[in-house]
């Protein structure tokens, strides 16, 4: 027969057990490895030398400063102290004025570490690297830049997230030196600060006195303007600062929106409720549950179901008893709903009364407006001069506290900035870098990923572990009815009886539908035959498509001495490989498993020869029949004749039923000692199968064709 599975399209599947297998058998280079890795990485960081990190925090707030001006409240100083104006002032930590002071305060250009310059030139290394152009002090830069390129290397000022607090580090091979450079930036940046807020104190004294008094005049004259206006209209206040008429409206505003609140409240109750009672749904309604005698219908109905269940478990639905109960519960329903419905009508009347002292409410609302609109302009003549007076006289305020903190201030020794040390730099016990375990632990880390990647990508190019197979397999569709006629095994002479076995079945396609009816189905389905490979591969075959039209995914392995599907003829010319080549790992699944040319099944063909006991002991022999046990619904084998070899013995015992097909010379009591010989010795179910013949030699060329 021709191989006919090349143009299939099927998935690819991984086996997962060949991928541990192949990391188990890497462990002998592989832990080595990472040993020498661990070890060699720990030694060099131990080489490398230490630096140590000094960390002081300062936090941007506002310390009262005096500006010029008359439009700058307190809320105006803090906005200058926003996201973008505490990330100025990281910029101003980071400024070369402030980076001269601390080199010169520190005296850096002392130091080797940022002035390598000269120990360069005393060392034959550093005359070695000033020839090839690779040292620093062979180029043109002054003491000071040197000084300030090792400076910035060192130096790292950020804004906390969220936060107006500023962290500056600052990094030394000396701890003691990491600690005092970063004191002695947050010290400078402090005085730079305070000195330009004396600046800006002296500025304001001569602008802010001329200013004052001519708002504090502005003040007089808006403030006598609205208590004339007042007096002239008749505009009262009562209490909370307000007209009386105002107060009067307030307080019925307040009531209306009450009543319409509790109105509100109790229609979505109703509403509730009603759709509730609409969907049979009473027992999730929070009015329904509060009511003591739903409570105690719940109780009921709740006990009843419960007998209910006990009794279903012993009694037939139509039990006298049952159908009592369930009347009760019936009943029982029907008490809930109409107590739900009195609810219901109890919250319709509390609507109409909400609805009642809403509508009193509105009409005294509208009365006191009319009243109130007919005064309406002077209320917004009043209001308007009240807000010219206000707002003078905010100024005026605003003027006369930073006149007097002006007064104070002028004559202060010291101003403090903005910004104050929350965290001095303390020295640093234990260096930043290098970080010897985590290095150590992230280079090991890497070099396990690269080696487990190179050995899982070895495994993949080579195919090992790549499986063709099932869910491409589980299409839709089924075998047509001629197809379905076609897998009745066909004989070529007239029926021949067969031994008085109450349960022998003729139909392969009966014979499934009974097995498929089994509490557990069978996973691994045995055909053997009694007589000749013949039968037993016909039956297989038969059940295989039977297996198909019942819209499941088979698989059929052929272990027969005369296997009905070609081992030769493939697109290349080569040889097909089979069972036996997947047994000696000289072929993958993929190459092993073909289609069935009349269904949607799969085959992996036989040798052409008898299974020998060295090939069924192979170490793939359990691995292979459990990968096609986890990939496939069935696996049904085709055994052939039964003889006494160690590859039936095997089949047999990971069967889960097996059928044994009755040939043309077997008589009653051989077939029954076969029988009973494999139901002891298997454990397994087992069917017996003799078709009856019809017409059988054209009918069996066309089943096995392809």
């Amino acid at each position: 027969m021709a191989r006919e599975y090349r143009g299939v399209d099927e998935d690819v599947s991984v086996d997962v057990t060949a991928l541990g297998r192949a990391l188990w058998r890497a462990k002998r280079w592989l832990v080595p490895l990472v040993l020498i890795t661990a070890v060699g990485t720990f030694a060099a960081m131990q080489a490398v030398t230490p630096k140590y990190r000094g960390q002081a925090k300062i936090l941007i707030e506002s310390q009262g400063a005096v500006y010029p001006g008359i439009d700058r409240n307190v809320e105006g100083e803090r906005a200058l102290l926003d996201q973008e104006g505490v990330a100025s002032q990281v910029q101003l930590l980071n400024s070369y004025d402030l980076a001269r002071r601390v080199a010169k305060k520190l005296e850096l250009s002392k130091r080797a570490e940022f002035n390598p310059g000269k120990a360069d030139q005393e060392s034959l290394l550093g005359t070695a690297l000033k020839f090839i152009g690779l040292s620093r002090s062979g180029q043109k830069a002054s003491v000071e830049e040197r000084v300030l390129e090792g400076y910035f290397d060192r130096l790292v000022v950020y804004q906390v997230e969220k936060t107006r607090v500023i962290t500056v580090e600052f990094s030394s091979r000396d701890p003691e030196l990491a600690a005092n450079a970063a004191n002695t930036i947050v010290q400078e940046y402090l005085d730079l600060q305070a000195a330009a807020k004396r600046y800006n104190t002296e500025e304001a004294a001569d602008s802010l006195g001329p200013e004052v008094e001519r708002v504090r005049g502005d003040v007089e004259k808006a403030e006598r303007a609205v208590e004339e206006y007042r007096a002239s209209n008749d505009l009262l206040i009562g209490s909370n600062n307000v007209t009386l008429v105002q107060q009067q409206l307030a307080d019925l505003n307040t009531q209306l929106a009450t009543a319409r609140a509790q109105k509100a409240e109790v229609e979505a109750k109703a509403s509730q409720l009603q759709s509730m009672l609409e969907q049979g749904a009473l027992a999730s309604a929070t009015e329904v549950m509060n009511s003591p005698l739903i409570q105690r219908l719940r109780e009921r109905q709740v006990a009843l179901q419960a007998r209910i269940a006990d009794l279903s478990t012993s009694l037939l639905p139509s039990h006298p008893d049952l159908r009592a109960l369930q009347r009760q519960l019936r009943d029982l329903d029907g008490q809930i709903v109409a107590e739900g419905r009195k609810i219901l009508a109890g919250l319709e009347s509390d609507v109409r009364v909400a609805e009642s002292r809403e509508v009193s409410l509105l009409g005294s609302l509208n009365q006191l407006k009319a009243q109130v609109a007919q005064n309406n302009d002077a209320r917004i003549r009043l209001r308007e001069l009240e807000r010219d007076a206000k707002v003078k006289g905010a100024q005026l305020e605003a003027l006369l506290q930073r006149y007097r903190e002006q007064e104070a201030r002028v004559n202060a020794a010291g101003l403090p900035a903005d910004a104050r040390l929350i965290s001095r730099a303390s020295v640093p016990h234990k260096p930043y870098s290098p970080r010897v375990s985590a290095i150590t632990a992230l280079v090991t880390m890497a070099v396990i990923v690269l080696a487990i990647a190179f050995i899982l990508m070895r495994e993949f190019l080579v195919g090992a572990v790549l499986v063709r197979g099932s869910d491409r397999s589980r299409e839709t569709g089924a075998v047509d009815a001629e197809d379905a006629g076609a897998t009745e095994m066909q004989m070529d002479s007239p029926e021949v009886p067969v031994a008085p076995l109450s349960d022998v079945e003729t139909s392969p396609a009966n014979l499934w539908a009974r097995l498929m009816e089994l509490d557990v189905p069978p996973k691994c389905l045995v055909v053997v035959s009694t007589d000749d490979d013949e039968m037993a591969s016909r039956a297989a075959i038969a059940l295989l498509r039977a297996a198909v039209s019942d819209n499941t995914c088979p698989i059929l392995l052929e272990v027969s001495a005369e296997p009905q599907f070609a081992v030769t003829g493939g697109e290349d010319g080569e040889p097909h490989r089979g069972f036996v080549d997947l047994l000696n790992g000289e072929a993958s699944f993929s190459q092993v498993i073909m289609r069935d040319p009349r269904s949607r099944a799969h085959v992996i063909a036989g040798a052409g020869r008898p299974l020998s006991d060295q090939e069924a002991d192979a170490p793939l022999f359990d691995t292979v029949l459990e990968a096609l046990a986890h990939t496939y619904d069935h696996i049904v084998v085709d055994l052939g004749r039964l003889t006494p070899s160690v590859s039936t013995a095997k089949f047999l015992a990971r069967a889960d039923h097996v059928v044994l097909v009755a040939g043309d010379h077997s008589g009653g009591p051989s077939l029954d000692r076969t029988r009973r010989m494999l139901e002891s010795k298997t454990g397994a179910g087992l069917s017996v199968l003799a078709p009856q013949r019809r017409d059988g030699a054209a009918r069996g060329e066309r089943d096995m064709a392809a």
